[in-house]
Order: structure tokens, then C-alpha cells, then sequence
């Protein structure tokens, strides 16, 4: 529902809330509206909802101010009231307002129907009535959080009707209404903005002093303002020319309908949808999935979803907490998620293959039936393909190209994951299905071979210690992570580093500049050794299992004499050996040698040297 607002010739106030309400919708920060009881209402129409309450009980006035006084308001006031705010057409202005995107809704209003204007584009607002015990943190675009502070006409609950005198006002501001407001700084969090319409101090029944007061714990351009100048008295108008001189309320004398409406006659898109659901799968097309809990019981037994809600608000982390998560990022296996979560935080360093396997992908996506195989990352450890793989799952879902499955540590089940294809294939859309569970290119291959069979829409990206060059291996699915550092990498490492301060700079400048740089950044940082051995124990296992494999194939002995050619003449069968003879036994009881030129080669890298064999 987009409602356009006819703009006067000349425009009166300043570019800055433009830009401010342009730039947080831009970039799907948290925006949290504050609507005052004349928020739709403050143009060249007057609410006729409230010219009917004053008949109707009797009060001389021009706002709702006027509406309480000492004498209780008629048995059944507001039952009545509430069928007159469900019978009145909203103004063009409050129907701007409800289609933007917001992340939560204040107001001090007692409209039923205010709620009924966000249900567009498949939202599904909540009301909040209560305030008493606090009401947590709630913040979504898709179920748009509407906090009454003054309570709901028509209700029919006691604690959900609004006062009907100024004593029950009072009682209503201190319970209920100043616990709601206190949770507005931490529902826009230090990154959001919180909007002010339509709110006036000498007509509204939320105090100044109260909206002030929270106001006040906001960042720098933290908060915009919209309307015409408030007149505030007193400490309160000191407060508020404080806070704009000190750059928290930024003030446009536009309504926030007209600057919504200024934003979409510029090309901005205000109202797009932007879920931060979990469960809910969005494409391109505008098509959603919307999953249930027996489907994703079933396919998360072995991949994760990745859906909007990966995508969703980050809660902003400064200075130790910061640190601390770096430092957990790299140190602690968090799963997709995390990993995911890391990144958006920028965690980790972009690689100069990551481009190819971008761009490798998003191939394969538009002509998925012409894949011959899976397509496999490549490299020893501590290269950064789990990081790749990572980056890869946020770009396609940013893109809203394919849905995503993202396997870690582990090989998918096709049967697991088959319910998920079928609703992905329903809807003419693609599957990328990411293992980083470091296995053979073979077993990638088969897992894409039964998809394939049953007819699915899908592509296997997956994750492999370094493949040696083959010919007969498909020219362009095979992706490598080289261990090896470019100078863009080495100084973006440098900057990360310095950043966190988790290595001092000075020394590893040089250290960049050797042969697997980055394996030796993740030895440098305590917190992530365990992890990296952890993965360079597999890939010493999975290279022991591949010597043994290759030298239990025989060859022929090379020194035969003779006696031994006129007998292979006669027709007996050639002597051959083992490559590898498995003839010691060391003090855990192996008996294979391919664990102890694995053994070699570590000794070697405990006195910090490159070795080969």
C-alpha cells in the first residue's frame, strides 16, 4: 500500500532528515517510530475521532488532552470510542507512515485500528498493552512490535483499556508507559534511529519530561525529529535546544509522511521488504518460502537453513566485547551461523579466489543442469575455505539468487535434505548446497549424482584438501586456496590484526611476506591454535590414509637375477613389494610408516621451517 503526498511548491527545513531517514532505510538499520496522538493527523485534516470523544463526553477542547479531566469519562466510553477509530478512513498521511518499514512502534495514541495499517506486504504487527512487568526487547520488521503506551480503545481488560481521568493517566504514565519507553535506546540500538512525529508536548498525554528523558540516552544523530517546532517550557525547552545543539535530534519541520513521500519520488525504496525472520526463505522474484518446524527438523539433522534471519540486525559490539568476539571467532567452531555472524562483522580477511568462486557459482546457478560435478574448494589448512565457504552462503543469500544449505564438519544426507529441495524446486528456484566437511571430490560428486536422479534443482559446493592437477579432472569446478599471500591480502591482514591488536604489527609485517602467512596468523593468536591443530590433525590423518592407500599397491622387485628370469620365463608369477613396507611398530602400536613421514614432516614445522616431501 503506497500512498502518495502531495508536496507543497517550497519545502520548508533542512536536507538532514532526508538524508538521515533515507540513509537508515538504506541500509536496514533498526528504525523505531515515536507517534504522538497527532501523528497522520497534523496536515489539512483534522481527526474526526476526536471531535466526536469531546461531544460525547462532553469537554470543551481541541485535543486529547481535553478529553480527561477530574470526572470519570461515561460507562462504555471507550467500547464506543473503539468502533468510531475502526469506522473512520485513515488519513493519507498515516497511511505513508504505516508503509514504511520499521522495527518497532511507539505511541502514545489509543487508535484499534493503528495496528491494522502495518498488516501490508505479509507483516504481522503485535500489540504490546503492558508495561508492567517490563515488556522485553523487541525489534522486527515482519512482526512489527506496536507499543500502546496509553492503552487500546475497545480493549474490554482493565489493564488494556486507556484512563479515563487524569488520576488513572498518572497511574497508567508510571506503570506502564515509562517502562515501555525505556526499552525505545536499546530497541534502535546505537547504530538505528528513533523518528519523533506528531507529537506535541502541550496536546499529547505523554510528558515531555518523560520523552526527554529517554531522548537524552541516544547517540549523536540518533534521534530525527519531524513537524512543526515543539513548544516546550522551561527545563524541558532547555533540555530539548541541548540536545539538538549537541547533535542528537536532528530536526526537519517536514512531517515524516512528506519526507517518506520525498524519499519515493527520489527512488528510494522505503517500503521494501527486508525479513529478518528465521524460517522465512526470500528470492529475487519475490517469491518466499516460509518453512515449517517438521521441515527444517528434518533437513537442519544434517545442514543448516540458511534464511532472512541470518541476515537480520547485529546488536553493535564495542571496544572488550568486540575483542572478545574476535577472539571466540576464531578460537570456538560456532557452526554456520557464527561463522557467518563473524564475518558480517568483519572477522576475517577477503581472499583473491573468493571473486572466482563467486563468480563460479553464481554460473553454475543459472544453468544448474549443465554442471558435470560438484564444485570443489581446495587447499591445506588454515588457507580460509571454511571462511570462503562462509562468505560465499552470505553473498548468494544477500542476493536472494538460490536458497542455501550449509553443511559444517560434516557431509549432507541426500534423503535428509530431499523435503527441502522439493519445496525450493515448487517454486522454480535453486538449491546451493555448501559442505565443508573436507572430503574426497568423489563423494561430492555422488551426493550431487542423487540429487540429480530424483530430478532436483541443486548445486554442491564443497571443501577438499588440496587436489594434485589431473587431467582428467573438469577444467573450472576445481578451485584452490592458495597458502601463499598477495600484497593486498598481507596488507588487509596487517590492518585486521592491528585492528583487534592481536599481533603485534611491527614483527608480523615481515611475517606476511613468507609462505603460508596466514596458517602462521591463526599460530600467532593463542586463542585459535587448538582450532587450527584440530584441522591440521585431519589433514595429517586424511594424508596418512592416502599414503597408506597408495602404498599398498605393489611393484615389481627391480633386482632379479638369473635364476629369477628363467623362472618368471617358466611362467611363475613376477616378485613384487608393497611401496610402503608396514614393518615398525612404535609405542602407540601403529604399525603403518605413513604415520611417521607424517611425523617427519610436523617435526620439521615445530622448528618453524617449510618443509616438503
Amino acid at each position: 500500500m503506497t500512498t502518495s503526498i502531495s508536496e507543497p511548491a517550497e519545502i520548508e527545513g533542512s536536507a538532514g532528515g532526508e538524508a538521515t531517514l533515507g540513509e537508515a532505510l538504506r541500509i536496514g538499520v533498526p528504525v523505531a517510530a515515536l507517534l504522538g496522538q497527532l501523528a497522520g493527523w497534523t496536515g489539512h485534516h483534522v481527526d474526526p475521532v476526536l471531535q466526536l470523544a469531546l461531544r460525547k463526553a462532553s469537554r470543551s477542547g481541541d485535543d486529547w488532552k481535553a478529553v480527561l479531566t477530574r470526572e470519570p469519562l461515561p460507562q462504555g466510553f471507550y467500547e464506543w470510542l473503539g468502533e468510531r477509530f475502526l469506522n473512520r478512513a485513515p488519513s493519507p498521511e498515516l497511511l505513508s507512515i504505516s508503509d514504511a518499514v520499521f522495527s518497532a512502534v511507539y505511541t502514545s495514541s489509543i487508535d484499534p485500528g493503528l495496528i491494522n495499517l502495518f498488516c501490508t506486504e505479509g507483516r504481522q504487527p503485535e500489540a504490546v498493552l503492558i508495561g508492567d512487568p517490563p515488556p522485553p526487547i523487541l525489534r522486527s520488521r515482519r512482526r512489527v512490535p506496536v507499543y500502546y503506551l496509553f492503552g487500546r480503545a475497545g480493549a474490554g481488560i482493565a489493564d488494556f483499556v486507556p484512563p479515563s481521568t487524569n488520576q488513572s493517566l498518572s497511574q497508567r504514565r508510571l506503570r506502564h508507559a515509562s517502562a515501555m519507553l525505556k526499552t525505545l535506546n536499546e530497541t534502535a540500538t546505537p547504530l538505528g534511529l528513533i523518528v519523533v512525529d506528531g507529537y506535541d508536548p502541550s496536546r499529547d498525554w505523554l510528558r515531555a519530561e518523560d520523552l526527554l528523558a529517554v531522548l537524552g540516552s541516544a547517540p549523536t544523530g540518533g534521534v530525527l525529529w519531524c513537524g512543526k517546532e515543539p513548544e516546550f517550557s522551561g527545563d524541558d525547552a532547555d533540555t530539548y535546544n541541548s540536545l539538538i545543539s549537541d547533535g542528537v535530534i536532528v530536526r526537519d519541520e517536514r512531517s515524516l509522511a512528506r519526507l517518506l513521500a520525498v524519499l519515493r519520488a527520489s527512488g528510494e525504496d522505503v517500503g521494501r521488504e527486508r525479513w529478518d525472520e528465521p524460517g522465512i526463505i526470500s528470492f529475487s522474484d519475490g517469491k518466499q518460502l516460509i518453512t515449517t518446524a517438521r521441515l527444517r527438523l528434518s533437513t537442519e539433522a544434517t545442514a543448516a537453513i540458511v534464511d532472512d534471519g541470518w541476515l537480520g540486525f547485529l546488536p553493535p559490539l564495542i571496544g572488550d566485547a568486540e575483542r572478545f568476539a574476535f577472539s571466540a571467532f576464531h578460537s570456538v567452531p560456532a557452526g554456520p551461523l557464527g561463522l557467518i555472524d563473524g564475518l558480517r562483522r568483519g572477522f576475517a580477511i577477503s581472499r583473491d579466489f573468493e571473486g572466482q568462486l563467486n563468480e563460479r557459482v553464481n554460473r553454475a546457478i543459472g544453468q544448474h543442469h549443465q554442471e558435470t560435478g560438484a564444485i570443489i574448494l581446495h587447499g591445506q589448512s588454515g588457507a580460509g575455505k571454511s571462511i570462503a565457504l562462509g562468505r560465499l552462503a552470505l553473498r548468494i543469500r544477500e542476493n536472494r539468487s538460490a536458497a542455501v544449505l550449509f553443511a559444517y564438519n560434516r557431509l549432507a544426507q541426500a534423503a535428509d535434505v530431499a523435503d527441502f529441495l522439493a519445496e525450493v524446486d515448487r517454486m522454480g528456484g535453486v538449491t546451493v548446497l555448501i559442505a565443508d566437511s573436507t572430503s574426497f571430490y568423489q563423494r561430492y560428486d555422488d551426493l550431487l549424482q542423487a540429487f540429480r536422479s530424483r530430478g532436483h534443482r541443486v548445486v554442491v559446493v564443497g571443501s577438499s584438501y588440496r587436489v594434485d592437477p589431473q587431467p582428467q579432472l573438469a577444467r573450472g569446478r576445481f578451485l584452490e586456496a592458495p597458502a601463499e599471500l598477495s600484497p593486498s591480502e598481507a596488507e588487509a591482514l596487517i590492518q585486521l590484526s592491528q585492528r583487534f591488536g592481536a599481533v603485534d604489527r611491527s614483527r608480523f609485517a615481515t611475517l606476511v611476506t613468507e609462505p603460508h602467512a596466514l596458517a602462521r596468523f591463526f599460530w600467532e593468536l593463542p586463542s585459535s591454535r587448538t582450532r587450527l591443530s584440530e584441522g591440521l590433525g585431519r589433514e595429517a590423518r586424511t594424508t596418512a590414509a592416502t599414503l597408506r592407500a597408495r602404498g599398498a599397491s605393489k611393484r615389481r622387485l627391480q633386482t632379479i637375477g638369473d635364476l629369477g628370469l628363467a623362472l618368471i620365463r617358466a611362467g611363475y608369477q613376477a616378485p613384487s613389494a608393497p611401496l610402503i613396507a608396514d614393518t615398525a611398530v612404535d609405542e602407540l602400536g601403529n604399525t603403518s610408516l605413513a604415520e611417521r613421514v607424517i611425523d617427519y614432516v610436523m617435526a620439521v614445522s615445530r622448528l618453524y621451517k617449510w618443509g616438503a616431501c
